[in-house]
């Protein structure tokens, strides 16, 4: 995981590889304490996972659960066609919105 930034306004992180049993084990600790911690309007760039198990939809969906809980929004940024299937399937696009562009994630978080 890259924090790329961590402004009062946004948080933007990008996650990459593989979000199976071993990837979020690598990364989960740190991704709540950045997203859901942090308190702050999130932006998650997908373009670099390959894979999204079911325990890397549910740390998504836990941080997302956890902004919302303080009036703030996560939204998925650029997933990669296999990512994007998954979620679809999944419909975890109809909770957790998803941005082409980093422009479009801003205008989704109205930041």
């Amino acid at each position: 995981m890259t924090v790329l930034e961590t402004g009062d306004d946004v948080t933007h992180v990008a996650l990459s590889g593989p979000l199976d049993l071993a990837g979020v084990a690598a990364v989960e600790r740190r991704f709540v304490i950045q997203t859901a911690v942090r308190r702050h309007p999130t932006i998650v760039d997908l373009s670099k996972v390959e894979l999204l198990a079911s325990i890397g939809i549910g740390m998504l969906v836990e941080a997302a659960r956890g902004l919302r809980l303080h009036g703030r929004k996560l939204v998925l940024l650029a997933p990669t066609p296999p990512v994007e299937r998954v979620l679809a399937a999944t419909h975890v696009i109809e909770i957790l919105p998803i941005a082409r562009t980093l422009d479009e994630a801003r205008a989704l978080l109205a930041v």
